[in-house]
């Protein structure tokens, strides 16, 4: 994702910029993983994304349409945590496998977010 050009583009076809308060940054983190049968993997993850100077909001991309667990992660410390301010929250997420990993369970707790998670295959009955 680091070599994407979209928010270049984006920059360059709406004629923003740091000028405009708007500036492009570098997500990154370092998570370990399991994936199926194999053990755990340390991995570096890096995301671009735009942030206003003036508002916070944040712009960002991924390969999915689908939340991913990494995009996840991104979300609540770049938005969610600080739109918190110390405050206790709750995310309430499906039984998506994804969800149920440490990495995500540690960035909603540093985010002093509680966790629930709606019956199994209730999303689709939403």
């Amino acid at each position: 994702m680091t070599k994407t050009c979209i928010f270049a583009s984006l920059l360059a076809k709406l004629g923003l910029g740091a000028s405009d308060r708007w500036v492009l940054e570098l997500w990154q983190k370092d998570v370990t993983l399991s994936y199926k049968n194999m053990e755990e993997v340390r991995e570096t993850h890096r995301r671009p994304y735009l942030i206003s100077t003036v508002t916070g909001d944040v712009v960002t991309c991924q390969n999915d349409a689908l939340m991913d667990m990494i995009g996840g992660i991104m979300l609540i410390e770049l938005l969610i945590g600080p739109a918190m301010q110390g405050r206790k929250g709750m995310m309430i997420l499906d039984n998506c496998a994804q969800h149920r990993v440490a990495v995500l369970s540690e960035a909603c707790e540093a985010s002093n977010l509680h966790v629930e998670e709606l019956p199994h295959e209730m999303t689709y009955q939403m």
